[in-house]
This record gives structure tokens, C-alpha cells and sequence, in this order.
């Protein structure tokens, strides 16, 4: 019985923040909310690059002292195509800890191919026009 309350334990301090992402096709501004004292460094864990200082890094690094006593906030850019799993972790010194997110995206076709289609279609008649006054 006290194995499994200290598993109970455990588990639930593996979440002891929250995270959600806003935005849409490709940049996001990720939140953080939770109880943790001090200043942690963020780390968004998925392809593409994050805001830190200023200058877009890698996904590899962490935004240094982004989440502030339970309150933080990172951007995040992903040249991924669909909705985007993350793994947030937050650092401070040897402690991490970690939470799941999906970054669902909303973006609008890109309509290239019916504007040259269109375009070809718009210049077919031109030419039709033209061919048919003479």
C-alpha cells in the first residue's frame, strides 16, 4: 500500500505544469502555468526552432530563465505540415520535469496550383479572342 501511494506521488509530480500552445501554421506561442518557485529554462521538445534571447536556436537548446515562479511563456517556429506532438521540459539546475502537448495547426491550403491553373485558363482565352477577331 505505501509503494503505491508513493507511486501516486510520483506520477502526478511528473505534471506539475501545464502547457498550451497558440498559433497557427508554423509559429506558436507556447504558455506555461503551474507552482514552481525560481526561474526554470524551457525546452520544446520537437522539430523546428525556439525563441531564446531574441535569437531563433534549434529545438535542441532551452530558452534560458523563460518560466518564472509558475508563469512563462516561449515561441516556437515547426515546418511541419500537420498538427505537431511536443514534449515541454523545464530545467532548473539538475532538476527537470516534463509535459505532453499537441500543437494543433490550422493553416489555409496553399492555392498556387489554382491560381497558375486559372492563370493558363484566363491566358487560353486571351489568345481565343484574339485568334477570332482576325
Amino acid at each position: 500500500m505505501k509503494f503505491l501511494f508513493a507511486v501516486m506521488i510520483l506520477s502526478s509530480a511528473a505534471y506539475a505544469f501545464t502547457a498550451s500552445a497558440a498559433g497557427e501554421c508554423g509559429e506558436f506561442f507556447i504558455a506555461l502555468n503551474g507552482g514552481e518557485k525560481g526561474c526554470w529554462d524551457v525546452k520544446v521538445d520537437a522539430p523546428g526552432k525556439i525563441l531564446n534571447g531574441g535569437t531563433w536556436e534549434d529545438s535542441f537548446f532551452y530558452s534560458k530563465n523563460a518560466y518564472c515562479n509558475g508563469y512563462g511563456s516561449v515561441r516556437f517556429r515547426t515546418g511541419e505540415t500537420g498538427d505537431v506532438p511536443a514534449t515541454i521540459r523545464i530545467r532548473q539546475n539538475s532538476t527537470t520535469e516534463e509535459n505532453n502537448i499537441l500543437m494543433a495547426q490550422a493553416c489555409v491550403p496553399d492555392d498556387r496550383t489554382v491560381l497558375i491553373a486559372a492563370l493558363a485558363v484566363a491566358i487560353a482565352l486571351f489568345y481565343a479572342v484574339a485568334a477570332f477577331r482576325k
